[in-house]
């Protein structure tokens, strides 16, 4: 559990490491804290090294680096097709609008 006393921050990533045993935990939050828009505290629980968090709070998602890089291939993938559809219903519009002012301004 971490917060703040007074003011505000953002935090996205902790390292804790034990002088003791030598073990390293590695955090991430991705939450404001304090101030009037952040949390007053976050509950934040360990996340591997070779790890990648999705989201943030209760909806974040812990990936492999392998799971995120096929999440993201996935999503430029679904990118590309949305903006080539956008691009062909302008054109389609464009070139629509522009035929029936043709028609309408008469030779």
């Amino acid at each position: 559990l971490v917060g703040t006393e007074s003011g505000g921050w953002t935090l996205e990533e902790l390292d804790v490491s034990s002088s003791r045993s030598g073990v390293s935990e590695r955090f991430v939050c991705h939450e404001k804290l304090g101030s009037k828009a952040g949390l007053g505290a976050a509950w934040l629980t360990p996340v591997p090294a070779d790890a990648v968090v999705y989201g943030s709070g209760e909806s974040s998602v812990v990936l492999s680096k392998a799971e995120a890089a096929a999440l993201r291939a996935e999503g430029m993938q679904s990118y590309v097709s949305t903006k080539r559809r956008l691009l062909m219903a302008t054109f389609a519009l464009t070139a629509g609008g522009s035929g029936v002012a043709g028609v309408i301004a008469g030779p």
